[in-house]
């Protein structure tokens, strides 16, 4: 395993060679979809923080909820 992994190298690594098959597969969708949700919900307060814009993170879990959507429709 490499000393430093990008995001995209360690997502892309653990998404492909997981000990336990693909069913690391469904996990990571499974675990995406469930903090998306988490985020996204409207009663759910994300504040701002000096690196981190609450508006900006609950965008990025509604955008991510529709991908899923989209990429798991039958």
């Amino acid at each position: 395993m490499p000393t430093h992994e990008t995001n995209t190298e360690f997502i892309e690594r653990i998404m492909n060679f997981c000990p336990h098959g693909a069913l690391i597969q469904a996990f990571v969708l499974e675990a995406l979809n469930q903090y998306a949700t988490h985020v996204a919900d409207p009663q759910v307060h994300v504040p701002d923080t000096p690196m981190l814009s609450g508006q900006a993170w609950k965008r990025t879990a509604l955008w991510l909820q529709g991908q899923l959507e989209q990429h798991l429709k039958p």
